[in-house]
């Protein structure tokens, strides 16, 4: 009787182990989806940045104003409440300054979910790069 309960648990225990790598298996590909998500999301921030930068310079231009600095604020007004949700939510070390507003700059960054969008501005145009983690 004992050495029939003692193989039942003996069974049972590795049944439930064995059971366990096509779950490893699952959750791996997971993984790698959502960063594969992350990736997506990051770029069509980058997206969202650059055309707000663009919207901004051509309102800008359109009002007969110089387009002389790119802000947090002006940025914000051109950019959808998701965008705007998440960039406020990023951590002081996110950023190549201190703040989100500081780091729209010429040589400056934003660290997202899968890597970072580089700021940089040349005669006078903003560019957004996204740069994935490797």
């Amino acid at each position: 009787m004992r050495l029939t309960a003692f193989l039942g648990i003996v069974l049972l225990v590795m049944g439930v182990f064995c059971g366990c790598g096509p779950g490893k298996d699952y959750v791996g590909g997971l993984d790698e989806k959502v960063t594969q998500a992350e990736r997506l999301e990051d770029q069509v921030l980058c997206d969202n940045l650059k055309k707000a930068a663009d919207a901004w310079m051509l309102n800008q231009a359109l009002q007969g104003r110089d387009a002389d600095t790119l802000t947090w604020e002006s940025l914000k007004k051109e950019l959808n409440q998701e965008s705007v949700s998440y960039l406020e939510s990023l951590r002081e070390g996110s950023f190549s300054d201190k703040t989100l507003s500081a780091s729209i700059r010429d040589k400056g960054w934003i660290k997202v979910r899968q890597g970072r969008i580089e700021i940089s501005r040349e005669d006078g145009v903003y560019h957004f790069t996204y740069a994935p983690d490797s």
